[in-house]
């Protein structure tokens, strides 16, 4: 008997373009069962769902309209945060194309040295 386990997706708010907000879709057709299951971050607990009722009864909890309120701060303050990683690899990438770029300059000297040398050696 194989041991089968189910991926857990995490669950987020959908973007409006007409009023510009976060509102919540749901991932299941209404009356549908044994769905896949979903975890929201609105709330640290590993607490699931896996159908429409409890994707519904869900978002009706005080917590997580609170946190659908607060989404757009959330997706901003996240945004905020890769910036600023962006920023430090970018650094990153600079000095490690600039120690190559020295590097390669070395090899070439070292190789033209060492091609002089084994001509004077020859003559």
């Amino acid at each position: 008997m194989a041991i089968t386990t189910k991926q857990i997706l995490k669950y987020e708010p959908t973007f409006n373009i007409d009023n510009g907000a976060y509102e919540d879709i749901s991932p299941f057709i209404k009356g549908s069962r044994g769905g896949q299951d979903y975890i929201c971050a609105c709330r640290h607990s590993n607490k699931s769902f896996h159908s429409y009722s409890g994707w519904k009864a869900h978002t009706k909890n005080d917590f997580h309209e609170e946190y659908i309120k607060k989404y757009v701060k959330i997706v901003e303050e996240e945004k905020t945060g890769l910036r600023s990683k962006v920023l430090e690899l970018e650094k990153e990438i600079a000095i490690l194309k600039n120690l190559i770029e020295k590097t390669n300059l070395r090899a070439e000297r070292i190789n033209r040295f060492e091609r002089s040398k084994i001509k004077n050696d020859l003559d």
